[in-house]
């Protein structure tokens, strides 16, 4: 009965030394695992070192970058009406939308494509439009254009024609919001934010 009850004894030591070692060495597990910190710690690390043209800013303070600027220039010509719009830009953009509006009851757009449906601004020296809507029931204007050739300098962007139907002066404006790309805005490389300053509305005398 005595070596049974030392039998019984070793037994229970040793599963309560088995125990015992899965415990620490799931303690030492866990004490090995980063936090939360640590992984934080370890991605903005590899962030800054991805090579540059793989950065891209997520936040950019418009206070330390060269703004882009749209302006015009307006010729009255015989019986019509001539706007020429471009951008300058310090920076190599590669992205220009447009969004502007205008009064139907004072002025009408022009077409310059008589081959396409609807009615077209004149396009002008960038590589690739993708979109050059003009509605002279509402009033409004799109132009979305890529420059692939990334400029860095004063570019014409679009010519439009129009026609006054009045004598009173008017005005094109352009859609603008600093913190938006859903209205007029330039896009520069590797900038996630809109890069043109707020542009001064287009004077038809």
């Amino acid at each position: 009965m005595s070596d049974h009850f030392h039998n019984l004894i070793r037994v229970l030591a040793v599963l309560v030394t088995v125990q015992a070692i899965f415990v620490i060495d799931k303690l030492t597990f866990f004490d090995k695992q980063p936090s939360l910190e640590d992984i934080a710690r370890k991605q903005a690390i590899a962030y800054t070192q991805l090579p540059q043209n793989e950065v891209f800013l997520q936040e950019t303070d418009r206070k330390d970058i060269s703004l882009a600027k749209f302006s015009s220039q307006v010729e009255e010509l015989d019986s019509q009406i001539k706007v020429d719009i471009y951008i300058d830009s310090q920076q190599t953009f590669n992205t220009a939308n447009l969004l502007l509006d205008f009064d139907p009851q004072e002025i009408q757009i022009i077409d310059q494509d008589v081959n396409l449906p609807g009615i077209q601004l004149g396009l002008g020296d960038l590589d690739i439009y993708l979109q050059n809507q003009v509605d002279n029931r509402t009033g409004k204007i799109q132009l979305l254009a890529k420059n692939s050739l990334q400029k860095n300098q004063k570019t014409k962007v679009a010519t439009l024609y129009l026609r006054k139907l009045n004598s009173d002066r008017a005005k094109i404006n352009f859609e603008y919001d600093a913190n938006s790309f859903q209205k007029t805005f330039v896009k520069a490389k590797n900038i996630k934010t809109n890069i043109l300053s707020k542009p001064e509305s287009i004077l038809i005398p």
